[in-house]
């Protein structure tokens, strides 16, 4: 049986298990993917389409599984983020926020950190 994190904890695999899971995810597709989410629980984000149109999911598939997705697009988020980049930036400057950098290359292998770009296999940025 599933025990709930305890409140206020955060519910999220150790890095060893997302970097496993990572390229079945990318291979498996959307549908496929639901079943690796947590029942009632989980959350899909929705921020792009980087390889095309968008996934197909009904809405009952979500709801049969208690999911929540959330999107990003459209003026009103769009608005928000310009609301919030002041915020966001200021808090990225006191060291609030820290970003996730996969890699860190070379000037000379720009090119191997821009395929790793393309084939979606970096998590986070890559930076030379």
């Amino acid at each position: 049986m599933h025990q709930a994190p305890a409140a206020g904890s955060r519910s999220r695999p150790p890095p060893s298990t997302r970097r496993r899971l990572r390229p079945r995810a990318r291979r498996a597709g959307p549908r496929a993917l639901l079943n690796l989410i947590t029942p009632l629980r989980g959350r899909i984000l929705s921020y792009g389409w980087l390889d095309g149109a968008p996934a197909q999911l009904g809405a009952t598939e979500l709801i049969l599984r208690g999911l929540t997705l959330t999107g990003c697009a459209g003026t009103a988020w769009l608005d928000e983020v310009a609301r919030q980049r002041s915020a966001a930036l200021t808090a990225t400057a006191q060291g609030l926020l820290t970003p996730v950098i996969d890699s860190v290359l070379p000037l000379a292998d720009a090119v191997k950190g821009h395929q790793m770009l393309e084939d979606r296999v970096a998590f986070g940025t890559v930076r030379p």
